[in-house]
């Protein structure tokens, strides 16, 4: 029987990681947590569910995820995140999966679901990325900033499942907010470590033309006001990635 490893990265995430942990119940062989200092009921939530604690002081997303990638045993890798839940639909899926072989990854469906709701709406916008795979098909990569994986082998067979993952990004406005001023400012070291230059024009239209691209085209507009309060969130997020870009390279001159 092929074994599945799941493992994640967490940061005082006592609220979220229960619900994470507990859909894995009955799929996954072995959960790896990589801690990075959690000063809540982090780490004993994890290993009361079995899993297996390490510490590790904070990097970078994706250097976090290579680090408990590389401890995990298992045949079959999932990368999860700790505010993620696997749906019963998906969690069936997953294991037919593993067990039947016909691919050697798959894409995963992520959809958001904000406070209050308990189930994805299918028309929104949502991400189909590569969680689950072979151990030795794929990795993960080097992004500063992003958790993607990318695949060793060019001619391995990627399917899709159908099910989702259940993203909680947000628990408060506050929480929000949080979040996206700390990735705006690993966004702009990223950039300034990489060389990469911004035009400032980008952060004179971030705002109006991200909060179109969020609530239409991504149809956040379906999640009523949580979907609009969020799209103002994440265009403010891009233009602070494109200010914080700027003030960095006025500053290095």
């Amino acid at each position: 029987m092929a074994r599945l490893s799941v493992y994640m990265i967490t940061l005082n995430e006592e609220l979220r990681l229960p619900i994470a942990l507990k859909a894995l119940s009955g799929i996954a062989d072995e959960i790896i947590v990589v801690d990075s200092g959690s000063s809540d009921g982090t780490v004993e939530i994890a290993k009361s569910f079995g899993a297996k604690v390490f510490f590790r002081e904070w990097d970078n997303y994706s250097s976090q995820k290579k680090y408990a990638e590389n401890i995990c045993s298992g045949d079959w890798l999932m990368n999860l995140d700790a505010d993620e839940e696997v749906s019963p639909a998906l969690a069936k899926e997953i294991l037919s999966a593993i067990q039947l072989g016909k691919h050697d990854a798959y894409r995963l469906r992520i959809s958001d679901i904000y406070p209050g709701q308990n189930k994805p709406n299918p028309w929104v916008r949502h991400y189909k990325v590569i969680r689950l795979y072979r151990k030795g098909v794929a990795k993960m990569g080097d992004t500063l900033t992003w958790d993607r994986v990318a695949l060793l082998d060019k001619n391995a067979k990627v399917g899709l499942l159908k099910g989702f993952i259940l993203h909680r990004s947000v628990t408060s406005i506050r929480q929000a907010l949080d979040k996206y001023n700390s990735y705006s400012e690993e966004q702009a070291v990223a950039a300034s470590l990489s060389g990469k230059k911004y035009s400032p024009w980008r952060m004179v239209f971030a705002i109006n033309l991200n909060f179109i691209r969020y609530f239409f085209i991504h149809r956040r507009f379906l999640h009523g006001f949580w979907g609009y309060i969020d799209s103002v969130n994440l265009s403010y997020a891009r233009f602070l990635k494109f200010a914080k870009s700027y003030e960095r390279d006025k500053h290095a001159d």
